[in-house]
């Protein structure tokens, strides 16, 4: 899972009326005249970074003699909401901040603003006016341009990308100095080396969500990397033509599956998690499969075990259980052997950063133009930088260094390493087609049939899986049952 004048009312019963929406779902709105209605996924971020960004839109456009008003209305449903909505018309938000969402279905159905003159509406930043089409992060600024019908007609925007994520390793580092280590491990193999010192010390080594295990994807993602290569075959390992970690999120059949790196990155997940003789999780909480994220947040925040498996809102979930004087940090992914290495012979730093969140403005939308201008003023540095203050997660766009100043947004301890993993990364990895920049060099098969490793295979399974099978047979599994379905989808379509 990513800014205000409140209006002031001249009667007092209209200002009590007021007030009644602004307790239930925040903003300036009273159901009267233009109300930008905005419904967003209630976690993760919090709504403190969107009231402002929303506060300040509605001063600028009535400093352009526009009244306007505002409503924010949190829903931990979103998705269910939105679909429900886009499909029937009725009681639709002018903006939806969703999660993880097939949104080209929308564009096929019509159910979507296009949404070029935002991707082209100039922003203010450190180094001057950008339009937000270039000053986009790579991979993000193309992710959501699609056909309206697949293989017809012109590609345009038809989604906002919304917050990146990192997924990774969160340490507590009262416990790692425990140990007297000084630094959080750097490879796999010192990683496995402190999980056996700390379950000697009767620690238990991670949390993790085990009731949404699909987390490990993320993580696996950074080992096949490592051993694949990022933008180009890692030939450590791989022969050229094997394809890189990239070529796999353009794919244009189902062979990009056969990589081998996505079983290297399998293979160090159960190196780590998995005790093959017990077939179950090891260096883990006792019961973890009850975990939700939140659960297995609080339970590492609580020093219940040494790591967690987080992302980088951790702070902002779970904030309130964390304990005074106990230091929590990110940590950058620990290395394989034989990772892609730079030109002078050191392993990139490569970390995972998620693209599932955007923001869509419905084609029936009855404030669509005023939803487009407010998607497009949030992307304004300042806005941006905003976000970063008050969630600790970045919005995917091209930071100049000089503004990702820790100390200058006034981070905690916990965010600042956030940043410092983000700056110091060599590889910023997304589990989109970042190798190509143009829309019309991504295949159909990546827009439409966008593929986890898991395939066609239900996660459940892959997980499951894990835990009693070697990499090789889990991927021939899903080979088996996936590349049937993307060449019915082919025939279909093509």
């Amino acid at each position: 899972m990513r800014k205000n004048i409140v209006k002031v009312l001249s009667l007092t019963m209209a200002f009590v009326a007021s007030m009644s929406v602004l307790a239930a779902c925040g903003g300036t709105g009273n159901g009267n005249g233009t109300t930008m209605i905005v419904k967003y996924y209630d976690g993760a971020y919090g709504k403190e970074w969107l009231e402002k960004a929303a506060q300040d839109f509605v001063a600028a456009k009535k400093a352009e003699g526009v009244d306007v008003s505002y409503r924010l209305v949190p829903d931990t449903q979103v998705n269910t909401s939105a679909v429900n909505e886009l499909n029937s018309g009725t009681g639709l938000a002018d903006i939806y901040m969703l999660q993880d969402y097939v949104w080209t279905d929308w564009v096929t159905s019509g159910k979507l603003e296009d949404l070029t003159s935002v991707y082209n509406t100039e922003v203010n930043t450190s180094v001057g006016k950008q339009k937000i089409k270039d000053y986009m992060a790579d991979g993000y600024s193309i992710q959501y341009y699609s056909q309206r019908k697949a293989g017809v007609g012109d590609y345009m925007p038809w989604a906002m990308p919304w917050s990146m994520s990192q997924i990774g390793f969160v340490y507590n580092e009262n416990i790692l100095k425990s140990t007297g280590r000084e630094t959080p491990p750097e490879t796999v193999e010192e990683l496995i080396s402190y999980c056996a010192d700390l379950n000697g010390m009767g620690i238990t080594p991670f949390a993790f969500p085990g009731n949404e295990s699909h987390w490990f994807r993320y993580i696996i993602q950074v080992w096949w990397a490592q051993y694949q290569g990022a933008y180009e075959e890692n030939t450590l390992n791989v022969a050229e033509g094997a394809g890189a970690f990239y070529d796999y999120w353009n794919m244009s059949d189902a062979e990009v599956l056969k990589q081998k790196g996505i079983q290297v990155g399998i293979d160090t997940v159960q190196s780590l998690f998995v005790d093959t003789s017990t077939k179950t999780w090891k260096n883990s909480l006792a019961n973890v499969n009850s975990y939700y994220v939140k659960d297995a947040e609080k339970a590492f925040v609580e020093g219940k075990a040494a790591m967690l498996l987080g992302a980088s809102f951790m702070y902002s979930e779970v904030e309130k259980y964390m304990q005074d004087g106990v230091v929590y940090k990110m940590m950058n992914m620990p290395t394989i052997a034989n990772a892609q290495t730079d030109a002078n012979g050191k392993a990139l730093n490569m970390n995972y950063y998620t693209s599932e969140d955007f923001m869509v403005v419905p084609k029936e939308a009855k404030n669509k133009e005023l939803g487009k201008e407010f998607l497009a003023f949030m992307c304004n540095e300042e806005y941006l930088l905003d976000f970063i203050q008050k969630t600790g997660t970045l919005r995917p766009f091209k930071y100049a260094d000089s503004v990702l100043d820790a100390k200058a947004l006034g981070l905690n301890e916990f965010n600042s390493s956030v940043l410092e993993v983000y700056k110091t990364s060599d590889v910023r990895l997304v589990s989109l087609p970042a190798n190509i920049t143009t829309p019309q060099t991504r295949t159909l098969v990546s827009l439409y049939n966008d593929m986890p490793i898991n395939g066609k295979m239900d996660w459940a399974s892959f997980a499951s899986k894990m835990k009693s099978s070697t990499s090789a047979s889990i991927m021939s599994e899903v080979y088996s049952v996936t590349q049937p379905k993307i060449q019915e989808w082919i025939n279909n379509n093509l």
